[in-house]
């Protein structure tokens, strides 16, 4: 059994599982690179056809003739991208709540390579260039929460007494 973790987790998220599946024979789960303590060796290297890429030679390395793949959320794309490589290697596919992408159209591949990509590139410098103006215009304003403890369900009667004087010289 060879268990591939999400995005955002690491090898261990398996642990309630593996004591379970040792029974049914070798368990293996792997940090994929960019996870716990394992570090990419490029930003790209921490994608789905790279970790695919990878786990071939490892399964190998491991003397895994046939493996039941158990992926979880990004896991399961890895999961199944290492099947389509490898399909000698992969016994069954055991995927749960998988990132999968669904079918596009030849318009919509060209709208991901083209306005898709410049989003992702522009969005991130965007979207926090609009949350600083947003919040000039709120502190001009005094309608940003910090300033006015009762937006947020505070206080200040509740507060300690030492807190007080923090709290309201933080706001301005």
């Amino acid at each position: 059994h060879l268990l591939l973790h999400g995005v955002g987790s690491t090898a261990a998220s398996w642990l309630d599982v593996m004591g379970r599946l040792t029974g049914l024979g070798p368990v293996v789960a792997v940090d994929l690179p960019g996870a716990g303590r394992t570090v990419p060796p490029d930003r790209r290297a921490a994608r789905p056809e790279a970790h695919a890429r990878l786990l071939g030679p490892l399964v190998r390395a491991l003397g895994l003739e046939r493996a039941v793949v158990h992926g979880w959320s990004m896991g399961g794309l890895v999961a199944v991208l290492l099947a389509a490589r490898e399909p000698h290697r992969v016994e069954r596919l055991v995927l749960a709540n998988p990132v999968l992408p669904g079918p596009l159209s030849a318009l919509g591949v060209l709208g991901w390579q083209t306005v898709g990509r410049l989003a992702l590139v522009a969005g991130a410098p965007l979207a926090r260039w609009l949350l600083r103006l947003l919040v000039r215009l709120m502190v001009a304003k005094g309608t940003m929460p910090t300033s006015r403890p009762e937006l947020l369900g505070g206080d200040l009667a509740r507060m300690s007494p030492e807190m007080v004087p923090a709290r309201i010289k933080a706001s301005r």
